[in-house]
């Protein structure tokens, strides 16, 4: 049994820019080193689960690194960091590395305005208000 483990530097991306990345492919018993798979397949998703992008890195020892320059057409929106051996697509899929991404682009912005939709659900505030700070 197999287990990826990824750290990225953020959870959020603006396109265009690179998501820098570290793996450790370990046994998920032991927790050790799994030395049985030399490579390891990344990659970026969209909600239609369709493949953005992809990366194959090469697993020397212990762990991998490596970047992805993500697109700066890519659209405003929720992604997928997916992570996996062949052995885990052979033996065990629900094995494989699932780490949620947002990607910001002013270009081509959201066609969701959340920003509009919260300050319409909030309260009128009430001339009267009154407010004070202390001490």
């Amino acid at each position: 049994m197999v287990l990826p483990y990824f750290e990225t530097n953020k959870w959020y991306y603006a396109a265009g820019e690179d998501l820098w990345l570290k793996a450790w492919v370990t046994n998920k018993v032991s927790n050790k080193f799994y030395a049985h798979s030399q490579n390891l397949y990344v990659d970026i998703v969209d909600d239609r689960d369709s493949t953005v992008t992809q990366l194959l890195l090469n697993i020397p020892s212990e762990h991998t690194e490596g970047f992805i320059r993500l697109s700066d057409s890519l659209p405003e929106g929720h992604y997928w960091l997916r992570a996996f051996t062949s052995n885990m697509l052979k033996k065990d899929i629900n094995a494989i590395f699932i780490k949620p991404l947002y990607i910001v682009n002013a270009k081509y912005p959201s066609k969701l305005n959340l920003e509009k939709q919260a300050v319409l659900n909030q309260p009128t505030p009430k001339a009267d208000t009154i407010v004070s700070f202390y001490p």
